[in-house]
């Protein structure tokens, strides 16, 4: 059974929304006039008033003056915000994860046609970079620092209504990204079926690829008898916190919590308002402590099953505070100005006219794969990258058949990017990729102005590590052979996957399990959907080694979060041949298995 969900992404900035369509449920607009906010009205179902709970019925308006404020912020109302986000996520036609085969999210260009068919996003795709012109909240930043602030309060709330305790798997030799990706799917099976989140890291657990005795935080400063520190931070628990500390905070999540204090009046009151809502959302659709193998994952939309995984997702990459001083020590620019002195005369001229052209940038994360990904031009002698982005229904990309594609792939997504998004927003680059100095130089160099005036690229911002430690000696970094730069990598991980959570739009490799990642935390930090293109013919919601369109009648919501075939020990036939198969298989399984149980 299929059903096709619609939601209000942007939260109706200016009179135009962002919706998603769930079965039957349509909103009504109201508009408020200079609010920022437009209010919704009640949501209906099958054309009966659906009545809220007694948690979400309260909206007390936090409302100010834009006069009374330095930030001129007009009056908003984040408590109205906060419920419209959870029942966004709510489901009530009855239709399980495991059975949802549809994922798709509209957005209308206009608001007053009510038209859901104008614009829209297919999760299990490679495209949806048009969306971002119908998400015009996107571009206020005042929606995007009340979104940011609810999405805070929105993981706060999925810890304090859950039971917290164990830790995630070790994990020990998996590369950060892939490892962060399977203990993301054990944190979502168990919080969905027993309402349980990991408490912390093993301080005790290992990890190929963390170095503990490079990082002092991870150390206790008293001494053994040879005059060397003992380890306090094993492994995993040496990069994060875990989900009983605190949350790890930077300025995406600073700028919105000042934003709050500043622009909300009666901040106290309004958040312990909201923090209600939140709290009585998820003791309505969690399941009670004592409910080991209760299945609720139903209770969810299709959005809100994506949104809680990807706040799932930044509530175990928690990073301890050393590492985004690492971060920031590493952190570079560089702005297309500074290279091409037509650049900054016309940059100039603007600013003239434009005293904002400088702020509140529209930020790409971009994934630029190169090395060990390119098995087919390693096969074939580094022929020349690919020209064009792969299709949903090219091959599964196994071995000696894994692309990699030429920078003007990439680059002809951000100049699409650059169309959609108003002309008064700068566009920012985070670049992450094994290639970085020659990348950087030919992004700057070789396309010379074209990469403002082309490409619209106003500053590029990348990590100043050296990527020698990307010349494997063996196909995969795992191996032993490559044992002296695995410790490096793991920090480099981090910091490249925290680095792409500053996108509003991603731009790189779905079928990477790092751009999966990526993809996740950046939403979760914005707390919005993020629009996306991915070069390499795969979607979130299918591997590297699958052919997507082949795949894509077996993928429902619930396997495009969890499935891995390795994550799973699942069995193949002719994998070198024809790549991973056994989504289908598995699929089916599962469908007979509960056919047989309702019979």
């Amino acid at each position: 059974m299929n059903s096709l969900l619609i939601f209000m992404m942007g939260l109706a900035v200016a009179g135009s929304v962002a919706i998603l369509k769930m079965n039957m449920a349509v909103q009504s607009i109201v508009d408020e006039g200079n609010n920022y906010m437009t209010h919704l009205s009640e949501w209906r179902v099958d054309g009966a008033a659906r009545g809220t709970r007694e948690g979400l019925s309260k909206k007390v308006a936090a409302t100010g003056n834009s006069n009374n404020n330095n930030n001129n912020y007009a009056a908003f109302d984040i408590q109205q915000l906060a419920g419209d986000l959870v029942e966004s996520f709510s489901a009530d036609d009855g239709i399980a994860s495991k059975d949802r085969t549809e994922f798709i999210v509209s957005f209308p260009k206009d608001s007053e046609s009510k038209s859901f068919t104008s614009c829209q996003c297919d999760i299990v795709t490679t495209d949806c970079l048009d969306v971002i012109a119908c998400m015009p909240g996107l571009h206020d930043a005042q929606n995007e620092k009340a979104l940011v602030w609810t999405g805070i309060e929105l993981r706060r709330a999925m810890k304090a209504t859950s039971e917290l305790t164990g830790s995630p798997e070790n994990n020990w030799d998996l590369p950060l990204g892939k490892g962060l990706q399977y203990n993301l799917m054990d944190t979502w099976r168990d919080w969905q079926e027993k309402n349980i989140l990991p408490a912390s890291y093993d301080p005790q657990g290992h990890s190929i690829f963390i170095h503990e005795g490079r990082y002092p935080d991870c150390l206790v400063e008293t001494k053994l008898p040879n005059g060397t520190n003992t380890i306090r931070f094993m492994g995993h628990s040496c990069f994060y916190e875990g989900l009983a500390g605190p949350e790890d905070s930077a300025m995406i999540e600073d700028e919105a919590k000042r934003w709050f204090e500043t622009a909300i009046p009666n901040g106290t009151e309004t958040e312990e308002q909201v923090r209600k809502t939140l709290e009585d959302f998820f003791g309505d659709h969690q399941p009670g402590f004592e409910a080991q193998e209760a299945q609720q994952q139903e209770h969810y939309s299709s959005l809100g099953n994506l949104m809680l995984f990807a706040h799932t997702t930044r509530m175990i990459f928690n990073r301890r505070p050393f590492l985004e001083k690492l971060y920031q020590e590493k952190l570079k620019s560089v702005k297309m100005s500074d290279i091409h002195p037509t650049i900054r005369k016309e940059n100039a001229d603007t600013d003239k006219n434009n005293n904002n052209n400088n702020t509140n940038p529209f930020n790409v994360a971009l994934h630029i794969r190169r090395g060990d990904s390119c098995g087919k031009h390693v096969e074939e002698k580094f022929i020349d990258y690919e020209s064009e982005a792969s299709p949903l229904d090219s091959i599964a990309q196994i071995g000696t058949k894994r692309m990699c594609y030429k920078t003007e792939v990439y680059l002809d997504a951000v100049k699409r990017i650059r169309a959609l998004v108003p002309e008064r927003r700068p566009i920012h680059v985070y670049l992450a990729t094994d290639d970085v100095g020659h990348l950087v130089d030919e992004i700057t160099h070789k396309h010379g102005s074209n990469t403002r005036d082309t490409y619209g690229i106003d500053e590029l911002y990348f990590l100043d590590y050296s990527r020698k430690h990307f010349n494997y000696k063996t196909d995969s970094i795992e191996d032993e052979e490559n044992g002296e730069y695995q410790p490096i990598l793991g920090e480099t991980a981090v910091a490249d996957l925290w680095l792409l959570s500053h996108g509003h739009a991603f731009v790189g490799h779905k079928g990477s399990r790092f751009g999966k990642s990526s993809w996740l935390l950046a939403m979760a930090r914005r707390n919005n959907f993020v629009p996306f293109f991915s070069v390499d013919g795969h979607s979130f919601c299918c591997e590297i080694d699958e052919s997507c369109a082949a795949v894509k009648p077996y993928i429902t919501v619930e396997n495009c979060l969890t499935f891995g075939h390795e994550y799973l020990r699942l069995d193949h036939e002719d994998y070198w041949t024809n790549g991973s198969v056994v989504r289908k298989k598995h699929f089916l399984e599962r469908h007979n298995d509960q056919t047989s149980e309702e019979a």
